[in-house]
């Protein structure tokens, strides 16, 4: 009967090891998850300000090459002197 209850009470002290164990892992991957979420807030920030920026630099890039495709600059050279 002593055995038993010897049994038991490591029984409880391994099942709440682990359930310390087990809280601790739950906290750690909800702070990495909040450094994500605010990793993820900002990258979306950055993009939105860079948006506007790029666009114009893709209509810059559109009309440079509109520029070099025409036939008056193929007649006479293009941007690079050939």
């Amino acid at each position: 009967m002593r055995r038993a209850g010897e049994y038991h009470e490591k029984l409880i002290r391994s099942l709440f090891s682990l359930s310390v164990s087990s809280v601790s892992s739950l906290q750690e991957v909800e702070e990495e998850e909040q450094e994500v979420e605010a990793d993820a807030t900002a990258t979306a920030t950055t993009l939105g300000k860079m948006a506007p920026a790029l666009e114009k630099m893709a209509m810059a890039t559109a009309l440079l090459v509109s520029r070099a495709a025409s036939p008056r600059r193929r007649r006479w050279g293009n941007f690079f002197g050939n």
